[in-house]
Order: structure tokens, then C-alpha cells, then sequence
């Protein structure tokens, strides 16, 4: 028998990724505040996220996988992208972002946390920019859609191709947080 996939309850994510390149050709009148570029660059990591998940859920509909991968709020505004393990339990990616200003200086990033991984991925935002961007700590290279792209895979479809190319991005915690 056939399992009929069915879009992940998710709609406000496709409908937000739709949005964004539409914004982007847009001149702003008035240079934007350091509070109003970290807000854009946490709702870009949020976003980027929720594509992938979109992606990761279309591709495993085509292998003809039963669960779809789905999304549950965390205490603290954490996101924790879920779906069963083959052998029971679940499989998880946690996303933590924490974006304060400390005296107008940027504290914080994110937290990224596969359940297969022995460590986390750190990140932080680049807001000086026209457009707000996130760099990986230990690899010290851009956070991309192909990364998140491999965390999805490596995490939910036991790609050990994935997990390869995610190896130089996984590292100690090297900025301080309110978490550690």
C-alpha cells in the first residue's frame, strides 16, 4: 500500500520564504537600526530553516518515506524540527536563537543541535551588511542553504555524505550566551 504524503502543517513558512526575495529589491529610505537588522536576520535563519525542512519533506514524500518531518515550539522560543526514528524514538533538530543587545553591542547567535551529533554548530549574525547573513563559528564560513540543507539530511535520512561536509562546522561554544 501507498502512503499519501500531506504537506506538513507549515504554511505560514512557505508563504514567509515566498516573501523574502520580493523584499529584497526594495530601497529603504531610512538606514535601519541594529534592533531592526537582528530581528531580519533572526526571521532570515528561521526562514532558511523552514525552506529546508519544505525541501527535506518534498524529497522524502518522493522516497516514499510515511512520517514527514515537522515543527514544534520549544520553552525559550526554540524550534525543534522532529520526525520518528526508524527503530522508534525521534529524530531532532534544534534551532536556539538568542539575539540580545548588551549595551548596543550585538551578544548571542545560535544554537544548533542534530540529536545524531556529539556537538552543536554555532552561528552569528553579520548585521553590518546591506543584507543580514550568518557565519558558522569553528569554519568561519557563511551559513548556507546547502549546510542547513546537509543538517536536515544528516539528521533525518542517515546521509553520511551529509555528515561529512558538516564535520569542519560542529565546535565549542565561542561567544558567550545566556544558555552556557
Amino acid at each position: 500500500m501507498r502512503t499519501t504524503y500531506h504537506q506538513p502543517v507549515v504554511p505560514e513558512a512557505e508563504e514567509a520564504a515566498e516573501q523574502i526575495p520580493k523584499n529584497r529589491g526594495k530601497i529603504r529610505l531610512e538606514p535601519a537600526s541594529r534592533k531592526e537588522k537582528l530581528i531580519e536576520a533572526g526571521i532570515l535563519l528561521v526562514t532558511m530553516f523552514d525552506q529546508a525542512m519544505v525541501r527535506a519533506n518534498r524529497a522524502r514524500a518522493r522516497a516514499g518515506w510515511a512520517a514527514a518531518i515537522s515543527l514544534r515550539q520549544q520553552p525559550r522560543g526554540a524550534r525543534c524540527y522532529f520526525a520518528p526514528a526508524q527503530h522508534g524514538g525521534e529524530r531532532t533538530l534544534v534551532l536556539f536563537i538568542a539575539l540580545p543587545l548588551l549595551d548596543g553591542d550585538l551578544f548571542g547567535g545560535a544554537y544548533i543541535r542534530p540529536s545524531q551529533a556529539h556537538s552543536a554548530i554555532y552561528v552569528v549574525p553579520v548585521i553590518d551588511a546591506e543584507t543580514p547573513r550568518w557565519l558558522v563559528q569553528a569554519s568561519e564560513s557563511e551559513l548556507t542553504t546547502a549546510v542547513i540543507d546537509d543538517l536536515f539530511q544528516s539528521t533525518f535520512s542517515d546521509d553520511g555524505d551529509a555528515a561529512t561536509r558538516l564535520a569542519p562546522h560542529y565546535g565549542f561554544d565561542l561567544f558567550t550566551t545566556p544558555w552556557s
